[in-house]
């Protein structure tokens, strides 16, 4: 089992945020979607509210300068985030759709008398939280794509720059026109070696 650990060929040993960084990177900004028909609500704290101290090499203090925020999104609404918080988001989503879809269909079987090892039986026949396939399933449907802002503002600073340019041509002030203004007479420069 220790050598299929660090194997990434094999999905089923990955972690849901190991499947979600398939889709994107780490450091990518990215849009996700709330899919259920529910609202759903999750915890992030941003790194920037931790404070990390490291008085030995075996000791790590971490000092929350502010408490989680509690992210709310509507159903079908969308969020732009940073990946570490879709990775989050889209955790929750997941555990919410799939218990609930779970907890319905016990309290359905129960309700027409099924014994528990019946119960079990479609447990297992149904989607599961660790499930690679059902996760998989679930991170298309809520990543809606990434942003890239760096070059989003170079092609806005670029086109800018383009009709600029464009506009300098068309007004006739642009340098590649032959500079005829003589230059005044003057006394020549000596070089001194």
């Amino acid at each position: 089992m220790a050598d299929n650990f660090y194997d990434q060929s094999n999905a089923n040993d990955k972690t849901l945020f190991e499947r979600c960084y398939e889709f994107y990177k780490p450091e990518d900004f990215v849009v996700v979607m709330n899919v259920d028909d529910r609202p759903i609500s999750y915890l992030i704290q941003r790194p920037e509210n931790v404070l990390i101290n490291q008085p030995s090499a075996v000791t790590k203090e971490l000092y929350y300068l502010k408490d989680p925020e509690t992210i709310t999104l509507q159903p079908q609404q969308t969020r732009l985030c940073p990946a570490y918080e879709a990775n989050h988001m889209i955790k929750a989503s997941i555990d919410q759709i799939v218990l609930r879809k779970r907890g319905v269909a016990i309290k359905e079987a129960q309700r027409k008398g099924m014994d528990d090892e019946n119960v079990q039986d479609l447990l297992g026949a149904m989607e599961a939280v660790s499930d690679p396939q059902t996760q998989y399933k679930y991170i298309r449907l809520i990543f809606q794509g990434k942003r890239d802002f760096v070059s989003a503002y170079n092609d806005q600073i670029n086109s800018e720059n383009d009709q600029r340019q464009q506009a300098t041509k068309d007004l006739g002030l642009d340098n590649d026109t032959p500079n005829t203004a003589e230059k005044p007479a003057g006394k020549a420069k000596t070089s001194v070696a």
